[in-house]
C-alpha cells in the first residue's frame, strides 16, 4: 500500500519514514516505488531494519535527486557500505548523508569517503567503532571533499594518532570541520 502511494507521489520532496521496523524487503519495494519521484530532496529511513541487503536494493533505484540521506541505526555494517558506496558516485546532488551507529567499521568508512560525492557538506559517522585506519581514510579524503563543512566523528575510537591524521589535513582543506554540528 505504501509504495503504491509512493509511486503515485511524483512531485515529493521529503519522504520520513524513521522508526517503522522497516526490513530489507520492503525497502526494496520503496526504493522502486521512489524511483519515479525525480524531484526527491530528502529521504529518512532511520531507526530502522534495513541492514546490508537493504540499502544495496534502496541504492538501486534511488532517484539522483535526493540532497539529504538519514540511514542513521540501520544495521549496515561493512557489507552494506560496500553496496552503498557503488552507487554513491551516481548521487552527485547529495549533500548530507546520516550513517551514525551502523558498526560501519573502518572497511565501511573507508569505502564511503573514498566514493562520497565531492560536494558532500554534512558527513555523519558517530558511533561506528571507527579506529585511527579509518581516520587516516577520512584525512587521505578531506581534500576531495571540497565543499564539507560538518565531519561528526564522536563516539569512535579514533584515538591520538587518527586525531593528528584528520588534525594534519585541515589545513589542506578549505572548509572549516567543525566538532559539533547541527543534525538538522
Amino acid at each position: 500500500m505504501l509504495s503504491s502511494l509512493l509511486r503515485s507521489c511524483d512531485s515529493l520532496l521529503h519522504v520520513d519514514l524513521h522508526h517503522n521496523l522497516i526490513g530489507p524487503s520492503s525497502i526494496r519495494l520503496v526504493g522502486e516505488a521512489l524511483a519515479g519521484t525525480s524531484m526527491l530532496e530528502s529521504l529518512d529511513v532511520s531507526e530502522n531494519m534495513i541492514g546490508s541487503s537493504g540499502v544495496g536494493d534502496l541504492f538501486a533505484s534511488l532517484p539522483c535527486s535526493v540532497r539529504k540521506l538519514n540511514l542513521w541505526n540501520n544495521r549496515i555494517h561493512p557489507e552494506g557500505c560496500r553496496r552503498l558506496a557503488a552507487s554513491l558516485p551516481r548521487l552527485q546532488l547529495l549533500q548530507s548523508l546520516t550513517l551514525r551507529n551502523n558498526d560501519i567499521k573502518d572497511a565501511g568508512c573507508s569505502l564511503i569517503v573514498n566514493h562520497v560525492s565531492r560536494g558532500i557538506r554534512h558527513l555523519d559517522l558517530r558511533e561506528n567503532m571507527i579506529t585511527q585506519e579509518g581516520a587516516r581514510a577520512i584525512a587521505e579524503n578531506l581534500l576531495s571533499m571540497s565543499e564539507i563543512s560538518c565531519l561528526m566523528l564522536d563516539t569512535n575510537f579514533i584515538g591520538d594518532d587518527g586525531a593528528k591524521h584528520i588534525v594534519l589535513s585541515l589545513p589542506s582543506c578549505q572548509s572549516e570541520i567543525l566538532p559539533a554540528c547541527s543534525s538538522s
